[in-house]
């Protein structure tokens, strides 16, 4: 949780760096670092089956900001994304 969360906290910063050296692969390479953590979470962690209804909350709220970023991330990057799979 709390590496996902760090990795979210350092969008902006990583928007400026790939803005100032006009380097969009860093976008590229934050979002790929992103969606490692998310599939360490996801393997290891339940969120629908959380045992406390307040972990849940907590766990689909960081979610939703994973998907948020990413989104964000690769809109910046011209890549459309879909609403659901």
């Amino acid at each position: 949780e709390c590496e996902i969360l760090r990795h979210i906290y350092d969008f902006n910063s990583v928007v400026g760096q790939a803005a100032a050296s006009f380097k969009p692969s860093v976008i590229a390479n934050y979002l790929f670092g992103l969606c490692k953590s998310f599939n360490r979470f996801y393997a290891n962690l339940s969120v629908l089956n959380a045992e406390d209804p307040k972990l849940r909350q907590v766990r689909m709220a960081l979610l939703e900001g994973f998907a948020k970023t990413l989104k964000q991330g690769l809109s910046l990057l011209g890549i459309e994304t879909v609403e659901r799979m």
